[in-house]
């Protein structure tokens, strides 16, 4: 396997870290020698105060990362179903030569779906540095090359001048505004291949439903299901999720798709209690 990270170019990010990560509002922390600029933002970002010292700024990041392991282990957000179903996707292609995955965080679904499925070139973004590293360990086994890019998702996919035959936003888009969202969607179509495939699993609200609405409906459920969290754990969950989720609909995001010029959205999989859906939108030429 050929391996190396990309780093930013001298250019200061200038988007929310928030987009990084796989559970809605949480973001886990930079390591130190990712910058100090970084890390007071992802703080911001995430609740934590910008002003704790070092040892603090650990407590927070193994807060974070403890909760992350507890929704892979106990599945709380349907990782083994969504899993299963890119596997099925990707493999049903007639060819797969590159994947770019968006806010891959630690690249624990691709390193379920991906092997088996050939020599493909692996693309992961994201803005935190130690789940970059953890994606490394992650992906070690995969026959193609792997290439991470310490970078804001948004800005990569404006300025790469790559194309690639699947991309993927996976728990990557809920902290955007709607026209935040359009516009990714607009780019990564720009970047797609001929017969490409855009993969979007994520939160959904429903049609006209309020964003607080939706916050009472998420997080008695989460409340209610997530049995393993502890009480901190389920307050810090609660924090999260209401200062950085912005939810959209299914319908909502199918608009922003057509708009593209992708092809209306497929629905490939419902978990969670309808809570979280796979989204599988085409380039309009292989539809």
């Amino acid at each position: 396997m050929q391996y190396n990270t990309v780093r930013p170019s001298s250019k200061s990010p200038t988007r929310s870290v928030s987009e990084d990560t796989a559970l809605p509002g949480w973001t886990p922390q930079t390591s130190p020698d990712t910058g100090r600029e970084l890390q007071k933002r992802a703080s911001s970002q995430s609740g934590f105060s910008t002003s704790a010292p070092q040892s603090g700024e650990s407590a927070a990041f193994f807060d974070q990362w403890t909760i992350y392991r507890k929704i892979i282990e106990y599945n709380y957000m349907g990782h083994d179903e969504i899993a299963e179903t890119m596997r099925r996707m990707v493999s049903e292609r007639r060819e797969t030569q590159s994947i770019l995955d968006l806010g891959c965080g630690d690249a624990e679904l691709p390193s379920r779906y991906l092997p088996g499925l050939g020599v493909i070139e692996y693309h992961g973004v994201d803005l935190a540095e130690k789940p970059l590293e953890f994606a490394g360990e992650n992906l070690a086994g995969l026959p193609g090359a792997v290439h991470l890019h310490l970078r804001d998702q948004a800005e990569f996919i404006a300025e790469t001048d790559r194309t690639f035959d699947v991309i993927v936003l996976g728990f990557a888009l809920h902290h955007n505004p709607l026209e935040e969202k359009a516009e990714l969607m607009a780019n990564a179509r720009q970047r797609m291949n001929r017969e490409g495939d855009l993969f979007v699993y994520d939160v959904f609200c429903k049609p006209d439903e309020t964003r607080e609405s939706f916050f009472e409906r998420y997080l008695e459920w989460i409340e209610r299901n997530w049995t393993e969290m502890t009480s901190k754990e389920h307050t810090l969950i609660n924090d999260h999720i209401r200062t950085n989720d912005h939810p959209d609909s299914i319908s909502a995001l199918r608009e922003c798709g057509l708009q593209a010029g992708l092809s209306s959205a497929e629905v490939r999989l419902s978990t969670c209690a309808g809570f979280h859906h796979l989204l599988h939108f085409q380039s309009s030429s292989s539809s």
